[in-house]
């Protein structure tokens, strides 16, 4: 099941950092790489972008995501799951909590490898 993370940084994030990031870090005995990584998208309106990294691991193991941002060289201030598997929870509060939605609740019927 695939995890995106929005990790923001106490520095600017650099593509160099970016590169690292995609390269791997070893957690657990186990050389684990993203699925992708990504500059947090600027047309979000949002101030710190710059400080910002988008993450999507598909492994989950211990602080993986935390691995690979301190392997790159970048303090994380702040992590923030953002989606598992196709389920978005980008707009939902930190300690919150919502019911699914009847077309999220057919996602597992689907394919069951996506959720």
């Amino acid at each position: 099941v695939l995890k995106e993370y929005i990790a923001t940084a106490s520095q600017k994030v650099r593509v160099s950092h970016l590169e690292k990031i995609a390269e791997g870090t070893e957690v657990e005995g186990t050389l684990v790489v993203p699925k992708s990584v990504d500059f947090f998208d600027k047309s979000t309106g949002d101030p710190k972008y710059e400080y910002k990294v988008r993450i999507v691991v598909g492994e989950g193991k211990k602080h993986e995501v935390r691995e690979l941002v301190k392997n790159a060289g970048l303090d994380i201030r702040a992590l923030k799951r953002v989606r598992i598997g196709q389920l978005s929870l980008q707009d939902l509060p930190i300690g919150q909590f919502r019911g699914l939605r009847k077309k999220e609740l057919e996602l597992p019927k689907k394919n069951p490898k996506l959720l």
